[in-house]
């Protein structure tokens, strides 16, 4: 946990960057607005608005980079000693695998609070109805994409080195947010709302704009629904989850069956 906790720094970082730019002098902020400044805000299908979302990535990015490593550091010194000493390896990946995902929980809830303490020390924020409910969807459905990110990252790195393993994931990232222009260009989106809607939530990247989703609760509903298509949060939930967890028993197997006397992915060998 020390080791780690002081990148918790960065997440305070990002936090405010995000909401630096978007702050309007003398106008009164919603909370919810702020969450969704924090998930890409409101983006359309144009490329303009989908470079923005990239840049967007950049603190995904950072976590990326700080825990990619995270469960692989164990493979770069001494790890056929450690490994020959672990009674369990299935247990001890679950057991990384939660701290890492606990991480991503904690980088995420610092960066949300460090964006809501910037806007209340520097301007009017107003908590209107709803908006709590809609960070609780941030954190779990951001949290379990940096998890499934960071997660795939080490994944690699154990299998084949880390000299690619992040440029992987992340070029993986751009590509499924790029693709988002083909609603613009290719097929626009309302021109075949039935079909798109379900080629949109089959991206990943998708499901992190909150703002495109929808909600059975009148109130909430009205804050967000961008494209008024069902595409409810529990969507998300369920989907992201079913990677997170696909992802996990990938991890579980590979360490499991990984033979250490014969590999050894930084050296080339014993």
């Amino acid at each position: 946990m020390k080791i780690y906790s002081k990148y918790l720094v960065l997440a305070i970082v990002m936090g405010i960057l995000q909401t630096l730019f978007y702050s309007r002098t003398n106008v009164p902020i919603l909370f919810s607005d702020l969450i969704f400044v924090l998930s890409f805000y409101k983006p359309i299908f144009y490329i303009t608005a989908i470079m923005e979302m990239v840049a967007k990535l950049i603190p995904a990015f950072l976590f990326q980079i700080i825990y990619g490593t995270y469960i692989y550091r164990h493979f770069c010194s001494a790890g056929i000693y450690f490994f020959s000493r672990c009674s369990n390896r299935r247990k001890w990946f679950l057991k990384e695998a939660l701290k890492l995902y606990g991480y991503s929980v904690l980088y995420l809830f610092t960066m949300t609070s460090a964006s809501t303490a910037f806007c209340l020390i520097n301007f009017e924020v107003h908590f209107d109805k709803g908006s709590l409910y809609l960070v609780i969807c941030f954190l779990i459905i951001y949290s379990l994409w940096y998890y499934i990110a960071a997660l795939s990252i080490n994944i690699i790195a154990i299998v084949a080195g880390s000299q690619y393993s992040f440029v992987i994931i992340a070029g993986v990232q751009l590509i499924l947010t790029l693709m988002l222009t083909i609603f613009d260009t290719w097929m626009p989106f309302e021109n075949n709302v039935p079909m798109n809607k379900i080629i949109l939530q089959l991206n990943p990247i998708s499901h992190l704009v909150i703002s495109w989703h929808s909600s059975k609760l009148a109130y909430i509903n009205k804050l967000i629904n961008t494209w008024n298509i069902n595409f409810s949060f529990n969507i998300s939930f369920a989907y992201l989850g079913l990677i997170a967890l696909i992802s996990t028993v990938v991890g579980i197997n590979i360490i499991n069956n990984k033979q250490f006397i014969i590999t050894n992915n930084e050296t080339g060998g014993i």
